[in-house]
């Protein structure tokens, strides 16, 4: 079984300042700083966890439209540029977050 090895700049480091891109600075120590929403955080949780949108919308009571919007606001809160193809938003996403939850941000 291969290993797949992504470039650094993908996987950043705790400090996600050196990625291309983040308009916001996710600063282990003051989740406020990028103003997520407990909302938010959920459907972080649940994204990272592996759920698709549709089984967010289910988990969640909501319509998935409104999750569809919702994590479009997610990921403009963390700073990922969902423009770029370089990137796969939901995967930087999941990233971001396990970095934050091992940095014990809570």
């Amino acid at each position: 079984m291969s290993t797949l090895s992504l470039p650094s700049r993908h996987v950043p480091s705790a400090d996600v300042s050196s990625v291309d891109g983040p308009r916001c600075h996710l600063d282990l120590g003051a989740p406020s700083r990028c103003h997520l929403t407990p909302r938010q955080l959920d459907i972080w949780a649940l994204l990272a966890s592996g759920y698709s949108n549709a089984a967010i919308a289910d988990h969640l009571g909501l319509t998935p439209r409104w999750i569809d919007n919702a994590v479009g606001a997610l990921y403009g809160a963390l700073g990922i540029d969902t423009l770029d193809r370089k990137v796969n938003a939901r995967v930087y996403a999941t990233v971001l977050y396990f970095q934050r939850s091992a940095a014990g941000w809570p």
